[in-house]
């Protein structure tokens, strides 16, 4: 029975390291500069202009948050079509929904616009790539990302 546990022990212990180690590759695959909100407010020419499709991350620059299962740095992840109105339209400025309208909270009255960094990144599915880091951080952490949440 000792031996079955140590072998039960071992394999979670394998398994949590592969898929930590997944999680991590499909991020570091999509989003590789980071770019604070602070600069983008300061210069929204770091934006680019076209319309495409991408996906999109917010981290916690030097913290990271508990979750269900571990901690992490990554607070949203999300897709749009035109960076420039999602970042500075909705999220700086605070039009939109009521998710919009929480991050930009987070932005202007909490102080966090000089403590998150977001990255980017074009792609040609935007809703498949979304759900697969959703799906990817859920299957790490047991939970989305905090502030992937309606309201």
């Amino acid at each position: 029975m000792k031996l079955l546990t140590r072998c039960l022990h071992h394999i979670r212990k394998i398994y949590k390291l592969f898929n930590k180690k997944t999680m991590d590759k499909i991020f570091r695959k999509y989003f590789k500069k980071w770019i604070s909100f602070t600069e983008i407010r300061k210069n929204p020419d770091i934006l680019p202009k076209h319309n495409s499709q991408y996906v999109y991350c917010m981290r916690l620059k030097n913290r990271k948050v508990e979750r269900l299962r571990g901690s992490t740095n990554i607070l949203y992840i999300g897709k749009t079509t035109n960076l420039v109105r999602r970042f500075i339209k909705n999220y700086l400025n605070g039009v939109g929904g009521l998710t919009t309208q929480r991050i930009n909270r987070y932005f202007v009255k909490k102080g966090y616009l000089n403590k998150v960094e977001v990255s980017w990144c074009e792609v040609k599915d935007y809703k498949k790539v979304e759900k697969e880091l959703l799906e990817s951080f859920e299957e790490e952490h047991h939970e989305l990302p905090c502030w992937n949440r309606q309201g």
